[in-house]
């Protein structure tokens, strides 16, 4: 392998070990350094594997819209690519990586995220990579979550955590036991549910991932305040943002204060909820995230009919009301349908 070629291949290894550490700022400092490599070489053959790598990596610094781009770029460029197995395989990646990144912009509920996995999954299943099929089994598991198919969801992340357990992976065991939790809170099985959280923390523990540590609090926060926890479950929201601000986490923060907003709601702390969602709100702009705007606009649109406030929260439900519909979330289109007749009845009292 000549220098060049040794220089990318070390700047890809350590870009993964940044990643493998939830620190995808400084992964994608090392992709850029080795994309400039590589456009400098006269082998064409890295870009495919660097728009995949760098387009992951911009998705988990939260720059979703530069990331769909790039991976759709990647998929273009391995058209009419001959079929060997490194093909196939950053084919899948990169349909798997594409179809989450759609997932974080416009929601489950779009037609292309299942497709996309579906399709990764057959391929990961011809090369015989379980350890792909387990991730991929998890991202489908969460989608059928995101659509409340709960036995779909079940089945899907129970084959992920068997192959998961069985590649030794830590790492992905977490994952998967976070979103086997979210479905034992949507069961009401809430002892289960922090049975499962406590599990995917230590899970991530033992990896370093400050990431998914942060989710497994979210998810505790969550659970804690369906319980009528309301001060673990602060806590917990709490520890939460505290994890995703210094891990430079932007839409995970967007989750995090829509929990915390959501206890203190609970609580009747009006204002404090109010700041939280204000927050996440500019951050969901920022992002260009339709979802978790429809999401925030929903949830403040809440805290006004709570205080009153008809007028604000006619106009948060309507804003939700325009996002739902432009994106194509059925889910939060009701949801938004719901609090304005609310509000039409509370100003008829």
């Amino acid at each position: 392998m000549p220098d060049e070629s040794q220089d990318i291949q070390s700047l890809i290894d350590s870009g993964r070990r940044f990643h493998q550490q939830g620190d995808h700022y400084r992964a994608l400092l090392e992709y850029r350094k080795a994309f400039v490599l590589a456009m400098a070489s006269a082998n064409s053959g890295w870009m495919p594997l660097l728009y995949w790598l760098l387009g992951s990596e911009y998705r988990d610094c939260d720059e979703y819209h530069r990331a769909a781009e790039m991976l759709a770029a990647a998929l273009a460029m391995l058209s009419g690519v001959e079929e060997k197995p490194e093909i196939i395989r950053l084919r899948a990646s990169l349909r798997k990586t594409l179809a989450i990144t759609l997932e974080d912009i416009y929601g489950a509920q779009k037609p292309e995220v299942l497709q996309l996995l579906e399709e990764a999954r057959q391929e990961f299943q011809q090369l015989d990579e379980p350890e792909q099929v387990a991730n991929i089994c998890q991202h489908i598991g969460g989608v059928y979550l995101g659509k409340k198919r709960l036995g779909q969801a079940d089945a899907a992340l129970r084959e992920g955590l068997s192959l998961a357990c069985q590649a030794g992976d830590a790492q992905l065991e977490s994952w998967i036991l976070d979103d086997m939790a979210h479905l034992e809170m949507e069961r009401g099985q809430y002892a289960m549910a922090l049975e499962l959280t406590e599990r995917a923390r230590e899970k991530a523990l033992a990896v370093g991932d400050r990431e998914a540590e942060g989710d497994t609090w979210v998810t505790e926060a969550r659970v804690r305040l369906q319980m009528r926890h309301l001060e673990e479950a602060l806590s917990a929201a709490q520890t939460a943002l505290d994890l995703y601000t210094e891990n430079h986490n932007r839409r995970r923060s967007i989750t995090a204060r829509r929990a915390l907003a959501a206890v203190l709601m609970e609580m009747k702390r009006y204002e404090e909820a109010v700041g939280h969602l204000s927050k996440a709100l500019r951050t969901a702009r920022q992002l260009d995230l339709c979802q978790e705007q429809a999401h925030v606009q929903l949830a403040l649109a809440e805290v006004e009919l709570a205080r009153h406030n008809v007028g604000l929260a006619r106009e948060h439900a309507s804003e939700a009301r325009r996002l739902a519909h432009e994106c194509g979330l059925d889910d939060l289109l009701d949801q938004a349908d719901d609090l304005l007749r609310r509000c039409a009845w509370e100003e008829r009292q």
